[in-house]
């Protein structure tokens, strides 16, 4: 009897913790904005490599800035430089925000 009654509570336990995290997830991307670039937006770039290395606090990690060459699918970009240099790999949305001249 006792046994049944704990595994009841355990499950409206776990309802309970699933719609909680629902709601606090709902209340986050409320206020979550993706990042949108257009062709010939100027982006920085975020350098991966150096961030593994720690390069110090006070040089930048992020480099460029870059102008988007192209939009890809699924949040990827073709970027080159203001010489007109394509880079060699598109770069994902994630490691690139808008920079302002």
């Amino acid at each position: 009897m006792e046994l049944i009654q704990l595994d009841e509570t355990h499950h409206e336990t776990a309802l309970a913790n699933e719609a909680h995290k629902k709601h606090v997830k709902a209340q986050f991307d409320k206020n979550v904005k993706p990042h949108v670039f257009l062709e010939g937006d100027l982006v920085l770039l975020y350098d991966q490599e150096s961030d593994k290395l720690g390069v110090g606090k006070f040089k930048s990690l992020w480099i460029g800035p870059y102008i988007v060459k192209r939009v890809l699918a699924k949040d990827t970009y073709k970027l080159m430089d203001y010489d007109g240099i394509p880079l060699a790999q598109p770069r994902n949305g994630l490691y690139l925000k808008h920079y302002y001249a």
